[in-house]
């Protein structure tokens, strides 16, 4: 889930400060993802309003019930917030393992009149 504050502030550094790139990381395996894909599981309230909004979120990308697929989708739907679009935009996802490295071969994709793609 997004915050208004974090975006514009993003959007911030993009207009005012020049800055030439936004990186943008999921991770796979994600928790919140995969418990989009299951409403009947228990959650805390301020969980369920997170995972809530990404259901809808998922749901409206068409996500099925891929887990990695949606965690991707997930990140390129970040991106896809900006209203100022900065030069370019990378996407990846981050391994579940603590000690897997990055990939080395990332997304990356100039975002050209508000449109993200891989």
């Amino acid at each position: 889930m997004r915050t208004t504050a974090a975006i514009a502030s993003l959007e911030v550094a993009v207009a005012h400060l020049a800055v030439p790139a936004i990186v943008v990381l999921g991770h796979q395996r994600c928790g919140a993802v995969e418990a989009a894909f299951h409403p009947e599981l228990r959650l805390t309230p301020s969980l369920a309003q997170v995972v809530g909004q990404l259901r809808m979120e998922l749901f409206g990308l068409g996500a099925a019930e891929d887990l990695e697929e949606a965690c991707r989708l997930d990140a390129l739907n970040a991106a896809r917030n900006f209203r100022i679009t900065p030069p370019k935009v990378v996407v990846d996802l981050i391994p579940a393992t603590p000690t897997a490295h990055l990939r080395s071969s990332m997304i990356s994709q100039p975002i050209e009149r508000g449109r993200v793609s891989n």
